[in-house]
């Protein structure tokens, strides 16, 4: 803990530096009447207007002590600078304090200003929410949709099938069906990266193994085909299969 001597809240009060000169001078100039009347001259005032007149011829003498004593008083203490500087900002301090009703009206309108400031805020961010929400249900309605179709080879003997894209490009295409219409060769197939072309015409398609269950060659299966857009929104279609696109080539020839 410092041991070294805090301030005294009295002292940081302005009103205390005025009334500290005001008793220095009221004491000095006490003193002086004392003198005048009771010591040097104390018979010598005859009528009230000569005692008045004493008085005015004493007050510059007094104003002059007290003008004496502060600077002899700044000029012996080691902290004069401090001193003269700490009255000054006394004086400075004494400005005219705002009536509570002013203040009040004040705050009032200060905080009209900042729920002003706030309500334009939001309003702003509210038009520009609009607008580029309306921007962004443009984009997503300029994008040009996939064409999905199914197809069975079967070159190999694990039941081998094309998902084809006439569309336009995707991605991330995860394909997805019922438990008891169609059994994946391993886990649902997810076609990572671009699936498709921009270009009028092409056609790109993606492998997958599995085998439709009896239910699913008797009545077709509904695939879940789902991708990422342009704008890499998620997009779903059901895509359903007839049994005749189900069968075996080999099948498919003996029904024709």
């Amino acid at each position: 803990m410092s041991d070294k001597k805090q301030p005294s809240t009295r002292r940081n009060n302005p009103w205390f530096y005025v009334a500290e000169t005001l008793l220095v001078g009221l004491a000095i100039a006490a003193g002086g009447l004392f003198l005048e009347y009771f010591v040097f001259n104390p018979g010598d005032v005859s009528s009230q207007q000569e005692r008045n007149a004493r008085l005015w011829d004493l007050a510059p003498w007094a104003g002059g002590l007290v003008v004496l004593i502060v600077l002899i008083t700044s000029a012996i203490r080691e902290d004069g600078k401090a001193w003269w500087r700490r009255r000054w900002h006394g004086l400075i301090g004494l400005r005219p304090r705002f009536p509570y009703t002013t203040a009040k009206q004040r705050l009032a309108g200060a905080r009209k200003i900042a729920e002003d400031r706030r309500d334009l805020k939001r309003q702003k961010y509210e038009e520009g929410f609009a607008a580029r929400s309306a921007e962004v249900a443009a984009e997503r309605a300029e994008v040009k949709p996939p064409s999905w179709s199914f197809r069975r080879i079967d070159e190999t003997d694990r039941g081998e099938f094309i998902l084809y894209n006439k569309g336009w490009m995707v991605g991330n295409v995860f394909l997805d069906a019922p438990e008891d219409q169609f059994i994946f060769d391993g886990d649902p197939p997810v076609f990572k990266g671009e699936f498709g072309s921009d270009q009028d015409g092409v056609t790109s398609g993606k492998r997958f193994y599995g085998r439709p269950t009896q239910k699913g060659s008797a009545e077709g299966v509904t695939f879940t085909v789902e991708w990422s857009d342009r704008n890499l929104d998620r997009r779903k279609r059901i895509v359903l299969v007839e049994p005749k696109d189900l069968a075996a080539p080999d099948e498919h020839k003996a029904h024709l």
